[in-house]
């Protein structure tokens, strides 16, 4: 998960620990976090499985969890079918009980996703109005990653030059409408870029430290002398 939609309503704790960026969708823009510099890898993630960021997005938090959407326009919670099982096997949490009603669990996860959702429509009425303020322009972004200077494209940032300009009227319209915030947090979270490269490199070279025991391991030439308190005499 390269990156994370992020919400109005997050977005301050969101750019206090990880590169927020706009995001084309269609004809329109949504707020990004900016998760890894490849589509297959989040580096906010460590190899046990731990983030390792100070904050976690609410979509990731509510995983395997998604609000959609019907054919007729109405909400549906949904869930990744990868971890569903059919099955009682003890393990796991039930959707239902045994009366057909939402349990404990599935109630709160739908009330969460419902807050998150009616956030998602005011999430998108504030990048359309930074959008129709010209306040949304490209991203130049180079950082250097595990296979050194590395151009990313796609990502769009706020302008600031654009953002002083603003007549005092569109300024303040703006900041009633929660656009002042996301635009100065999108500023303000782009120095994490760095770390992002920083994450890059920490994961190359515990991935060649790994693939390094592994073929000592298979080739006999490592010592374990050391684990085992057996020294070669």
């Amino acid at each position: 998960m390269p990156v994370a939609p992020v919400l109005v309503a997050e977005v301050a704790a969101a750019a206090a620990a990880m590169p927020l960026a706009f995001s084309p969708q269609g004809s329109d823009f949504g707020l990004v976090a900016v998760l890894g510099l490849s589509a297959d890898h989040n580096l906010y993630v460590a190899p046990d499985g731990r983030w390792m960021a100070g904050y976690i997005p609410a979509v990731v938090r509510g995983y395997p969890f998604r609000i959609g959407n019907g054919d007729d326009g109405q909400r549906l919670l949904c869930i990744d079918a990868a971890m569903v099982s059919e099955r009682r096997t003890g393990a796991g949490e039930p959707f239902f009980d045994d009366e057909g009603r939402m349990t404990a669990e599935t109630h709160a996860a739908a009330e969460g996703l419902s807050r998150q959702s009616s956030n998602m429509d005011q999430t998108a009425s504030v990048c359309a109005l930074l959008q129709e303020r010209g306040l949304i322009v490209p991203w130049d972004v180079v950082v250097q990653s595990d296979a050194g200077n590395r151009k990313i494209e796609g990502l769009f940032r706020i302008d600031e030059q654009a953002l002083n300009n603003l007549s005092d009227e569109q300024f303040v319209a703006l900041r009633k409408n929660g656009g002042l915030l996301l635009a100065y947090s999108q500023l303000l979270s782009m120095h994490h870029l760095a770390t992002l490269g920083q994450l890059a490199q920490l994961s190359l070279a515990a991935r060649s430290q790994r693939q390094a025991v592994r073929q000592a391991t298979m080739s006999g030439d490592i010592d374990l002398s050391s684990l085992t308190g057996r020294h070669r005499g």
